[in-house]
C-alpha cells in the first residue's frame, strides 16, 4: 500500500503541475516602428516569442503591421477629409485652404520607421502651396495657411516639405522643391534648414504639379540618426542628426502626420499610404 500511495502521489503531482503550468498561445499586432516587451527585450520584428512565467508558458505570435492599419485614429483639421481608396485629401483646388491629418498615437523615435506614401500635388503647374510630412509632440490640432504649407510655427517639429510655390521671403528656389526644416521655420537660408532644398527627378527641375501620384518613402534609423527621403525611386534628401535631443529635447515620442495649404493660388493636394506586404503565415 505504501508503494501504491507513493505512485498515486507522483501521478497527482504530475497532473497538478501540468494543470498549473498551462501553455497559452496568443497573437499580438503592433505597428511598424513600435515595440513590445517579449522574451526579456523590446521586440520590433515579427516572429514567435516564448515567455515562461510563474503561471505558465505564453507563446506570442507577433505580427508587424504597417501604420496605420491597426491604428486608424486620425485627427482631421481644416479642409482635410478622408476619401475612398485610402486617400487623404488635404486641400481642394481652392484658394485659402489649410488641412492637416495627424495620427493620435505617438511613435517612438528610438525605434526605426519607414513610411511608404504616394503624394498628389495637383494638376495646376502654377498652383500652390504644397504639403509636408511632420513630426511634432505638441498637439493633433495644428496647421497653417498659405506659404506656411500647414506646418509654419509648429515648434518643436521636424518637417519634410514638398513646396510648389516660390516664396522669396523663405529663399525658395524657382523650381518645385523638397527640404527638411525644423521648428516650423520655412527659411532655407537660415539654421532651421536641415537639408535641401532640392528639385525632383528625373531632371532636378521637374514639376510635381503634374496630375500624377508620386511615391515618397520616409526612412528613419535611430541607430545612425539618419533620415532619408526617396522620391519616385531616387534618394533626394539625406540628413544625419540627433533629432530626439537637438529638436525634441530628449523626448522621443511624437505625433506624425501631413499638412497642406493653399493661398492666393491653389491645387488639389492629397496623399495615400502603400501597404505592399507579402502574405505571411504564422
Amino acid at each position: 500500500m505504501g508503494k501504491n500511495k507513493f505512485l498515486l502521489g507522483i501521478i497527482f503531482l504530475f497532473f497538478a503541475f501540468n494543470a498549473y503550468s498551462q501553455t497559452t498561445t496568443v497573437t499580438t499586432s503592433i505597428c511598424d516602428g513600435d515595440s513590445i516587451f517579449l522574451q526579456g527585450a523590446w521586440q520590433t520584428s515579427a516572429g514567435t516569442y516564448t515567455d515562461v512565467t510563474s503561471s505558465g508558458t505564453v507563446i506570442t505570435n507577433l505580427v508587424i503591421n504597417p501604420l496605420p492599419v491597426i491604428t486608424p485614429n486620425f485627427i482631421f483639421n481644416g479642409t482635410a477629409v478622408v476619401q475612398p481608396g485610402n486617400v487623404f485629401q488635404l486641400t481642394q483646388a481652392t484658394n485659402g485652404q489649410a488641412g492637416s491629418v495627424w495620427n493620435n498615437i505617438m511613435i517612438n523615435l528610438n525605434q526605426p520607421f519607414s513610411f511608404d506614401v504616394d503624394v498628389f500635388l495637383g494638376c495646376n503647374g502654377g498652383g500652390a502651396d504644397g504639403i509636408a510630412f511632420v513630426l511634432q509632440p505638441v498637439s493633433t490640432s495644428l496647421g497653417s495657411t498659405g506659404g506656411g504649407i500647414g506646418y509654419q510655427s509648429i515648434s518643436p517639429s521636424f518637417a519634410v516639405e514638398f513646396d510648389t510655390w516660390l516664396n522669396s521671403q523663405y529663399s525658395d528656389p524657382w523650381y518645385n522643391h523638397a527640404a527638411i526644416q525644423k521648428n516650423g521655420n520655412l527659411n532655407h537660408s537660415g539654421p532651421s534648414n536641415l537639408a535641401g532644398p532640392v528639385g525632383f527627378p528625373p531632371t532636378g527641375f521637374s514639376s510635381i504639379e503634374d496630375c500624377q501620384w508620386h511615391k515618397a518613402i520616409f526612412n528613419w534609423d535611430p541607430a545612425t540618426t539618419n533620415f532619408t527621403l526617396d522620391f519616385d525611386g531616387v534618394q533626394i534628401l539625406n540628413y544625419t542628426g540627433d533629432i530626439v535631443n537637438t529638436i525634441f529635447n530628449g523626448n522621443p515620442n511624437v505625433y506624425w502626420g501631413f499638412t497642406g495649404s493653399t493661398g492666393g493660388a491653389n491645387n488639389l493636394q492629397r496623399f495615400r499610404f502603400n501597404y505592399d506586404l507579402p502574405d505571411t503565415t504564422i
